[in-house]
């Protein structure tokens, strides 16, 4: 199964995580533990996790090839204007900022599959970018914090 590593740093932590269901439990129960410990917004937290399972989880379904499974790093930073969550994994190359946006507008029947879960990050973040960078993906997700949770950080 692998073991889960989180390296905290304060306003930084870093999870290790294979990229299987069980792994993406341990990134969720790191996250809650984080986003606690920075008394985060409800909707900051609820937002920004949504956005890390989305990745992860595509991550989890598209990202192994035979016989491999890739490892997951998730990074999440508090700032004090901004969250910010990197989500890197070791699978195959796949920049998921170059899917085309799906035809929301079309009956459901004509719709093709796929694409709402990048929609869905990009509809609940402030900034997403995408990188491939030492065999890896690395996408990067920013949230402004509301006025109020800055001034506490």
């Amino acid at each position: 199964m692998g073991a889960t590593h989180a390296r905290d740093a304060g306003t930084r932590v870093r999870i290790h995580a294979p990229a299987s269901y069980a792994g993406l439990k341990r990134v969720h129960d790191a996250y809650q533990r984080f986003a606690d410990r920075h008394a985060l917004p409800d909707d900051l937290r609820h937002d920004m996790y949504v956005a890390v399972e989305e990745l992860v989880s595509n991550v989890i379904r598209h990202g192994s090839t035979p016989g491999s499974r890739p490892r997951i790093t998730v990074g999440l930073a508090c700032h004090p204007d901004t969250f910010t969550a990197m989500v890197s994994d070791g699978g195959p190359p796949f920049n998921p900022l170059a899917v085309a946006p799906p035809d929301t507008t079309a009956p459901l029947a004509d719709r093709s599959i796929g694409g709402l879960g990048i929609l869905l990050v990009k509809q609940l973040t402030d900034d997403v970018r995408y990188r491939r960078r030492r065999e890896r993906n690395h996408v990067r997700l920013v949230k402004r914090r509301p006025a109020e949770a800055s001034a506490t950080a």
